[in-house]
């Protein structure tokens, strides 16, 4: 996982300007019954959207999370909790402040958790990260999209209307994997990605991946950013939209390189498609980007498409990694009126 400079250089000024809930439980060895304000606390993060927002602070469940999280200078750990008497986490040696741990029971962690899991047994409050913070959020999307993407090569994730909180979170977690700066999220359906649903399944990526939603209000407006930004581009950005339709010549596969130009995968998903999530191809070519279609190749011939977090990964990895040129594209290389792309399909 990666973390930005920026986020890191900013998560201290974040920290001091944001008023952020604080447990008295910091200070007990142990908590048992579920009536304690810092398990209505916790449990609410879990639970509650606008709760979550409020506070900027979500609860990030089992110990492998836990552990690649606090490895991040940006990540703020505020506490951390389990059914034992220590947290059982692996923290960095460079990390000066360990964060307090407080032994919960397994009544307790199910009533924070809303599940049985071994997984929910250990758990960590942590504070949003700076580019996550109420102001950040505040600032023009094409502003947010400079701000945590680099000058050079940028790769931005567009999920389109995404609904499945175990896609996003796959995507999330692939998109960290192979370098992916940013992700920006469209429709005013799309999951949010604090779902404890998404957090598990992208395996807390979702606080290292910067992203940004981008709300329209069903009038498209939400895509203006993402055109304002690759209008400020100087070199035109390569825009690929996921489709279904494949060209049968795959061209070659050069070696990426710095040069590359700035990179944007949208990924449409679920019944609808991009019927239901449209994609503003006009705007974004008038703003200089070069737009395709691209899809992954299935010799097979049984399935006609693949599970969008599957095919995303799929793509990302060819993007990251064997560059813009590599991939099978449709003979219309210009405005993709369809991503057919489902979360259905299995």
């Amino acid at each position: 996982m990666h973390l930005p400079p920026s986020a890191t250089r900013a998560a201290a000024a974040a920290a001091a300007t944001t008023t952020r809930w604080r447990p008295r439980a910091l200070v007990q060895t142990a908590i048992t019954s579920p009536s304690n304000p810092t398990v209505k606390h916790l449990a609410s993060l879990v639970s509650s959207k606008p709760y979550r927002l409020e506070h900027e602070q979500l609860v990030v469940f089992g110990r492998s999370a836990i552990s690649d999280l606090a490895r991040h200078a940006g990540i703020i750990v505020v506490a951390t909790f389990g059914s034992g008497p220590t947290a059982g986490i692996s923290l960095p040696a460079s990390r000066r402040l360990h964060p307090p741990h407080t032994q919960i029971s397994r009544e307790v962690a199910r009533k924070i958790a809303g599940t049985a899991s071994a997984t929910a047994e250990t758990l960590a409050l942590v504070d949003f990260p700076a580019w996550a913070s109420s102001r950040s959020a505040s600032t023009p999307a094409h502003e947010w999209l400079a701000a945590h993407l680099p000058p050079t090569a940028p790769r931005l994730l567009v999920l389109n209307g995404l609904q499945d909180p175990g896609n996003v979170g796959t995507l999330f977690r692939t998109a960290s994997a192979f370098g992916w700066h940013a992700v920006a999220l469209t429709g005013a359906a799309a999951v949010d990605p604090w779902n404890d649903k998404v957090m598990r399944a992208a395996k807390a990526t979702a606080l290292v991946v910067p992203w940004r939603r981008l709300d329209d209000g069903g009038e498209g407006k939400g895509w203006d950013g993402v055109a304002e930004w690759c209008r400020r581009q100087s070199r035109a950005p390569r825009v690929w939209i996921a489709d279904t339709v494949v060209d049968a010549a795959a061209a070659e596969a050069p070696v990426p390189s710095e040069e590359a130009p700035p990179t944007v995968l949208i990924l449409s998903g679920e019944a609808h498609g991009v019927m239901g999530n449209p994609i503003p191809v006009s705007a974004l070519v008038n703003a200089g980007a070069e737009v395709r279609r691209v899809a992954v190749p299935m010799p097979g011939g049984v399935a006609d498409s693949l599970n969008v977090a599957m095919a995303g990964s799929v793509l990302m990895w060819e993007l990251s990694v064997r560059g813009n040129d590599g991939l099978r594209v449709s003979e219309a290389a210009a405005p993709a009126p369809a991503v057919t792309i489902s979360e259905q399909q299995q």
